[in-house]
């Protein structure tokens, strides 16, 4: 049976010498005897004010207004009576939790907790950080760092320089604008892909180049990827795939570790996957860049519904990894919609045929069937 008396140390709060008490437990109150069991005081439980545990064997009750009673318990009891008694008075002290609970369950949450709070970090905290970091890259810099990313993935590429001349060639009829020093690549590989690299390179394989059938689709494109360089979308996603990285970087100061760990991971750009927001930005501001240049949007929407429908159809394993453009540009039937919604919503918009554009796409498209 639990004991309901228990030997004490009380203070009156006038004098700093402790009196030797016993203290009888009630279920609404308790009392503090002297030596000849006189009671010397009543306390009410709901009165007591604070409650500490300085380890299972000493309990430390505060009591009253200034000045402030106090009243020590100790013994093997001292802990367990007053979790049984009183647990109201047990619920906001964190060190009552720790001793009456599971030691090893303690340990679990405890572990749990910080595996939570890491997850969230790594997940959530840590990527919104390393997107913010880019608004502190400037663009000259931005700039700086793309070419030197370029410089790894070429050495490991087999460009095409007279194509890339067309290409840009096919660019410059878009008369598109940006900010930045657009420059297109073509690689002489059969990944249907391409993307954007910070700075204003735009890589485009020739696996896509083949997937095209009109000039308004390699229109399309160009205005999808040069809207990704725009925006920063292809350097806010590589610091967010190497955010722990990046952060640390710039919080210790160190721009010039931020730029060696994304040029050390260049490549990535290649398999990165862009997040739908940055998709779906990139689809309408690219939308937008065409009917400014007077080109036919459907093109965008047709290589977009080409490469989804043929990449669907693909069951063997290994040529499904040459459709890479649908891993990195994640295609959604709400994005495509969207872009034939806007393009109903332009009615009977009259655009240009460019029939420069459409020859330099027609040697293009004839030159890579010869590769």
């Amino acid at each position: 049976m639990m004991e309901t008396t228990l030997p004490g140390k009380y203070l009156d709060g006038l004098s700093s010498r402790p009196l030797s008490v016993q203290v009888q437990f009630y279920k609404n109150y308790i009392e503090i005897l002297g030596t000849d069991n006189a009671v010397i005081e009543t306390w009410d439980i709901d009165e007591i004010k604070n409650i500490d545990f300085t380890g299972s064997k000493t309990v430390h009750l505060n009591y009253g207004s200034f000045p402030e009673k106090n009243l020590i318990l100790e013994g093997d009891m001292a802990f367990e009576t007053i979790k049984v008694l009183y647990p109201q008075l047990n619920r906001d002290n964190i060190y009552f939790h720790l001793l009456k609970g599971n030691r090893l369950k303690i340990f679990f949450y405890g572990i749990l907790s910080l595996l939570s709070v890491l997850l969230i970090y790594l997940f959530v905290v840590a990527p919104y950080i390393a997107v913010k970091i880019v608004d502190l890259i400037p663009q000259k810099q931005e700039i700086v760092l793309g070419n030197k990313m370029f410089e790894s993935i070429e050495k490991f590429s087999d460009v095409d320089n007279d194509l890339s001349l067309r290409l840009n060639e096919f660019y410059t009829e878009t008369k598109f604008k940006s900010k930045y020093p657009v420059e297109i690549v073509y690689i002489d590989e059969a990944l249907v892909n391409a993307y954007a690299v910070p700075g204003g390179k735009i890589v485009v394989y020739r696996g896509l180049i083949e997937k095209m059938n009109d000039w308004k689709q390699l229109a399309g494109l160009l205005a999808h990827e040069l809207a990704h360089v725009d925006k920063r979308h292809s350097l806010k996603s590589l610091s967010r795939s190497l955010s722990i990285y990046l952060a640390v970087s710039v919080l210790t100061t160190d721009l010039s570790g931020a730029s060696t760990v994304l040029i050390d991971n260049a490549f990535k750009l290649n398999e990165l996957s862009h997040s739908r927001s940055f998709e779906k930005e990139a689809d309408d501001t690219g939308f937008d860049y065409l009917v400014e240049n007077n080109i036919n949007p459907v093109g965008m929407v047709e290589l977009f519904e080409k490469i989804e429908k043929e990449e669907s159809m693909v069951l063997n394993e290994k040529s499904r990894k040459i459709f890479r453009y649908v891993s990195t540009h994640p295609l959604t039937e709400e994005r495509i919609l969207s872009l034939k919604t806007r393009i109903s919503e332009k009615g009977n918009s009259k655009y240009s045929e460019n029939d420069k554009a459409r020859k330099i796409f027609e040697d293009i498209k004839n030159r890579s069937a010869q590769k």
